[in-house]
C-alpha cells in the first residue's frame, strides 16, 4: 500500500448532513460521524440521493417518478406509462420546479424490501 505524503491530492467518502445553503456552503459528514463544512466548489457529486415520489429524469432523457431506492440505484416508473426502470442514482436528476408532464397521485401499495424477496404491500 502507498504511503500518503505531504501534498498528495487525496478524495474521501462522505454524505451531505444538510441541504447547500445560499452561499453554496455545505455541511457533510466524514468518517465516524465527523462534521465537515466545506464550500460546493470543492466538492464533486458522486450519486445524489432521491426520495420516494421524486421527479426524475434519465441522462437518456426519460422522466418518471421515483418508487423505491435501495443504496446507489433508484427503481423508476416511467412517465410513458411502458413500465419501470432501475437506474443507478448518478445518472438520474431531479426535476427541480419544472411541472410533472401529468397529474400523478401516488398508488395505495408500497414495495416493502426485508430479506431476500421484496414484497408489494397493499
Amino acid at each position: 500500500m502507498m504511503k500518503f505524503r505531504k501534498g498528495d491530492l487525496v478524495s474521501i467518502t462522505a454524505r451531505v448532513k444538510y441541504d447547500q445553503n445560499d452561499e453554496g456552503v455545505v455541511w457533510l459528514i466524514v468518517g465516524r460521524g465527523q462534521d465537515a463544512m466545506v464550500k460546493t466548489s470543492d466538492i464533486t457529486m458522486v450519486s445524489p440521493h432521491f426520495n420516494v415520489g421524486d421527479p426524475v429524469i434519465h441522462s437518456n432523457g426519460a422522466t418518471g417518478f421515483v418508487r423505491a431506492v435501495q443504496d446507489s440505484h433508484a427503481w423508476v416508473e416511467l412517465d410513458d406509462k411502458t413500465g419501470f426502470a432501475t437506474w443507478a442514482a448518478a445518472e438520474l436528476r431531479l426535476i427541480g420546479n419544472e411541472p410533472a408532464s401529468h397529474e400523478y397521485e401516488r398508488p395505495s401499495s408500497r414495495l416493502v424490501i426485508s430479506g431476500e424477496e421484496p414484497e408489494v404491500v397493499f
